[in-house]
């Protein structure tokens, strides 16, 4: 979900909303898992600086606001300088978002 608010880096407990409780192997999966993913995981949620996001919409004469609050799953400034860096080198007849 795309939003222009902050998303929070922690996500809500299961047992805050179910009765669903996670077993002991569960837990510890978990506890590994992000022990080795968590460079990541950190690195996902940067969307890089506000510099950058004011440098990219003054590059595609947007708004100040026209794009989200970027990272935390969404995206980040280099990919999207990317993106256009592509659009203007092949100058396609159609650019078609794929994209929930």
């Amino acid at each position: 979900m795309t939003t222009k608010l902050l998303t929070g880096i922690l996500s809500k407990s299961v047992e805050s909303s179910s009765q669903a409780r996670l077993t002991l192997t569960e837990r510890a999966f978990q506890i590994g898992f992000g022990a080795i993913q968590w460079p990541w995981l950190l690195k996902s949620l940067y969307g890089g600086t506000r510099h950058s996001k004011f440098a990219l919409l003054e590059r595609l004469r947007l708004d100040h606001d026209a794009l989200p609050h970027l990272g935390s799953w969404k995206a980040d400034t280099h990919f999207l300088n990317r993106v256009v860096d592509l659009v203007e080198e092949r100058q396609p007849a159609n650019v078609v978002e794929l994209g929930s």
